[in-house]
């Protein structure tokens, strides 16, 4: 199974994915802001990213950006989960280098589908 790391302010958010994804066998790692988060990133090795878009300091686009941007963790697959269904928002999430958008409040059955889709395991 797949190892996760999700960054949320919302410990509750934090909590609901958690249980979810374990729920599926999957390990993770809960940050409650990009600055923890990016230091997650650079110690584990994480599979899956899933990252609120608004969260304290460095937002969830910023921190999209510097993972694109090193080398080391480039490659990582991203899921970025908020309650922003803009289309302007969804369109520069993408550019920023997302490999899929999930809206708050979150439907579990359709975002475990996305993280297994987006892991690339068989039935997704």
């Amino acid at each position: 199974m797949a190892h996760l790391l999700i960054i949320d302010d919302d410990e509750g958010t934090c909590e609901l994915i958690g249980t979810a994804v374990a729920g599926q066998g999957h390990t993770f790692d809960a940050a409650p802001d990009g600055a923890k988060g990016w230091a997650l990133a650079q110690k584990k090795r994480h599979d899956l990213i899933i990252v609120d878009r608004t969260l304290p300091g460095m937002s969830g686009l910023q921190f999209v950006g510097r993972v694109r941007r090193d080398p080391r963790l480039q490659k990582r697959r991203i899921i970025m989960c908020t309650g922003s269904d803009m289309s302007d928002e969804v369109t520069e999430a993408f550019k920023a280098g997302v490999n899929d958008y999930v809206l708050k409040p979150i439907d579990l059955d359709k975002f475990l589908a996305k993280i297994a889709k987006v892991l690339g395991q068989p039935g997704a």
